[in-house]
């Protein structure tokens, strides 16, 4: 079975099929939705391998609610700078970091805004300097970071950061994931479509065309930042943009509905908002789920740049997400 029989609504739109097709005959486009392939009928040869890998028809199972775990903290930058400017704390940035400058990892793998709120983009970069842009804070539009794998070196080891949708699907394809030395994965309930994004910029009309956007920093939970070209900037707490924007998942993808991931339950390391400290910690810290001993040595590896508190409770850590992965756990049971 090839692509041409994929059901539109299970496409996560992650780039998959674009990187493992051998005939060019995928390439990743955007409609008023989200990301999604496009056939070139000339080159398909129908050889299925591009269906064998779809993280959404191919569905993985996990342990639990939350997937396997060694161990959970919480932990932010050391750098205050970094920490205060980052969606949660700077851990995920700060770890990246410290693999580059110990040569742990040759690149890195993240997605970015850009000065198009419809255009992010993924880059693969050696620099410690790119990870410390405030367009790296959490994107909450629709991605496709899987397309750039295509171009991954196989004699280098690479960090990937990515959603839960984006990771399992590298568990599907063992090729591409052999050249990845660790994976970051964030947890997500579901990723809005660019509908969501039309409704607030056309409510930002009057200021012009919308152009750079940074949904959170600046403290925690953060401020969603509209960045005008007339030069005129429009801001918002991003609890109130998230909730008066998108309450009740209005804008959420077709496939969000049915997804069974929530906690980046394949990820070596899965990272979080620890929101049952809302109102405590303002400057940011992220909950960090330590899945196997990779993500452990990863942790070890740049402990001396975060702060680190271990997990007693774990219950009341995943408080707020235990609400969160009882939908995904609902997906689990109709998927079996």
């Amino acid at each position: 079975m090839g692509f041409r029989y994929v059901d539109r609504q299970k496409c996560v739109g992650c780039g998959l099929c674009h990187c493992v097709c051998r005939f060019d005959a995928i390439e990743m486009v955007k409609d008023e939705f989200s990301f999604v392939p496009s056939l070139i009928e000339d080159n398909c040869t129908d050889c299925g391998e591009c269906s064998k890998v779809c993280p959404g028809i191919n569905i993985l199972d996990y342990p639990g609610k939350f997937g396997s775990i060694k161990r959970s903290i919480i932990c932010a930058a050391k750098n205050e700078t970094i920490r205060h400017a980052a969606s949660s704390g700077g851990a995920c940035r700060t770890i990246l970091a410290a693999l580059l400058d110990k040569g742990l990892v040759d690149k890195v793998i993240v997605t970015r805004a850009t000065d198009d709120p419809y255009q992010p983009e993924t880059i693969i970069t050696d620099k410690i300097s790119d990870l410390m842009s405030d367009r790296l804070n959490s994107i909450y539009s629709p991605t496709s970071p899987l397309a750039a794998l295509k171009s991954l070196d196989k004699g280098l080891k690479y960090a990937f950061v990515g959603l839960p949708c984006h990771i399992a699907g590298l568990e599907l394809c063992p090729e591409i994931k052999q050249n990845i030395f660790v994976t970051l994965g964030i947890f997500c309930h579901h990723t809005p479509s660019f509908k969501f994004i039309d409704r607030f910029i056309n409510d930002l009309a009057e200021n012009g065309e919308a152009g750079a956007m940074r949904y959170r920093g600046d403290g925690w939970p953060g401020t969603t930042i509209v960045s005008h070209r007339s030069g005129v900037k429009s801001e918002f707490s991003f609890i109130d943009m998230w909730y008066k924007y998108n309450n009740g998942r209005a804008f959420q993808l077709s496939r969000c509905g049915e997804c069974t991931y929530y906690s980046a339950e394949f990820a070596d390391i899965a990272i979080g908002d620890p929101w049952h400290l809302l109102g405590q910690d303002k400057d940011g810290s992220s909950l960090v789920l330590i899945r196997n001993k990779k993500g452990e040595d990863v942790i070890n590896a740049s402990e001396s740049l975060l702060t680190i508190k271990e997990v007693t409770n774990f219950e009341e850590a995943m408080q707020f997400h235990e609400l969160n992965s009882q939908i995904k756990q609902q997906n689990k049971i109709r998927k079996d």
